[in-house]
């Protein structure tokens, strides 16, 4: 079960940049691109937040210690990202764009 949380975790970081991003910028104007990726960003790191949090419980009980370090690892990676990064990223933009 842990390999398959891992792997699904893997897939959709790799996903994202191979298809989705590519997808986006072939499509949409770069004003609706950026309102698209300020909505899709913290709803991409929460679920990788919850895949990590459902490996994190699974390790704990299965007593895997590597496990439970990976996946304290990557949950705390997935939060950081949503509440501090994606924030700070779309404030920069805002200033940039008001410039």
């Amino acid at each position: 079960m842990l390999v398959l949380i891992t792997a699904a975790i893997l897939s959709f970081m790799i996903f994202f940049p191979l298809v989705v991003a590519t997808s986006i910028f072939n499509v949409l104007s770069e004003k609706q691109a950026s309102i698209f990726l300020r909505i899709f960003f913290p709803k991409y790191y929460l679920y990788g937040f919850c895949l990590s949090i459902l490996g994190l419980i699974i390790s704990i009980l299965k007593e895997e210690i590597v496990s439970i370090i990976f996946f304290i690892f990557m949950s705390t990676t997935f939060v950081v990202l949503r509440q501090i990064l994606t924030p700070m990223i779309n404030k920069a933009r805002s200033e940039e764009h008001t410039s």
